[in-house]
């Protein structure tokens, strides 16, 4: 079942997972791949293009490369922002929030049980705050159930699942989370776009 439509007045904002969802998962430090960059460039592009009035869009991921101490952390933090940075000088995102963190940190520096850390909503509300999105419809896309969490913890109506054996891992959050199928959304093939697209009528 589709979600309704957005109302053409009110401006869209979107709130995009990058591992598994821009790109195949291929596991911690992946962000840095350039086939992966260029992947996420093309198809951050391709959403943009869609619309007759240009959504929002905002990268929201969780990156844990060093907090397993794949990559040395500031090294890693560097070119991160870096890439990100370059998406958003060249107005393809509107901005980003990152989460290095993780409760099981190897790089003690990083082990915390945070709030901006997916399914955890604390990154969506920092945007929501920076950026003004309050009177914005907004929209999640990920491809695990943590994005999902995400998005219906922030009262986020729209919420995209990009299908995979491990998007219903409900392993990856918390017990007092409740049963995934409490949480709306609507599923989606791998190759998704233009069937995320389909959902706007220009």
């Amino acid at each position: 079942m589709k979600p309704p439509r957005i109302d053409k007045g009110i401006s869209l904002s979107i709130f995009i997972d990058l591992d598994g969802t821009l790109w195949e998962d291929f596991g911690p430090g992946h962000i840095l791949d350039y086939h992966a960059q260029k992947e996420a460039l093309n198809k951050l592009v391709e959403i943009s293009l869609h619309f007759k009035k240009t959504p929002k869009l905002f990268i929201l991921t969780n990156q844990t490369a060093a907090a397993r101490k794949i990559y040395f952390y500031p090294l890693f933090w560097f070119k991160v922002t870096l890439f990100l940075s370059s998406l958003k000088l060249k107005k393809i995102i509107a901005g980003f929030y990152v989460c290095y963190h993780h409760p099981n940190a190897e790089f003690t520096l990083l082990r915390k049980n945070c709030s901006c850390r997916k399914p955890l909503p604390g990154g969506i509300y920092k945007i929501i705050t920076k950026y003004n999105l309050e009177s914005s419809s907004k929209w999640v896309i990920g491809d695990r159930i943590t994005d999902i969490l995400a998005g219906e913890l922030a009262g986020i109506e729209r919420k995209f699942l990009i299908f995979r054996k491990e998007s219903l891992d409900m392993n990856q959050a918390p017990k007092d989370f409740g049963d995934f199928k409490n949480y709306s959304c609507t599923f989606l093939p791998i190759n998704c776009w233009d069937e995320i697209l389909e959902y706007i009528d220009d």
